[in-house]
């Protein structure tokens, strides 16, 4: 169910019912500040890029993606 839902549902109850029910939200009704602390996700320039075989590894992947798309456009060239 969403808030949305509930909270629909809650508006069409009649007011006596309604006011009970604000009543009861406001007594059980709690705030939880949880912060959330960020983790900065290191790129290709940090602890990857500082590896020795980093750029070799880099050659290898575009080299590997070149012969993929031959492959792909010759059986394209070939009508499969």
């Amino acid at each position: 169910m969403t808030t949305e839902t509930i909270f629909t549902e809650a508006l069409a109850l009649p007011a006596e019912q309604r006011a009970k029910l604000a009543a009861r939200l406001r007594q059980s009704l709690f705030i939880v500040s949880n912060p959330v602390q960020s983790q900065q996700i290191p790129g290709p320039e940090g602890s990857l890029g500082d590896h020795p075989l980093f750029d070799e590894w880099l050659a290898a992947v575009a080299a590997q993606r070149r012969q993929r798309e031959a492959e792909e456009e010759a059986i394209e060239a070939t009508g499969g």
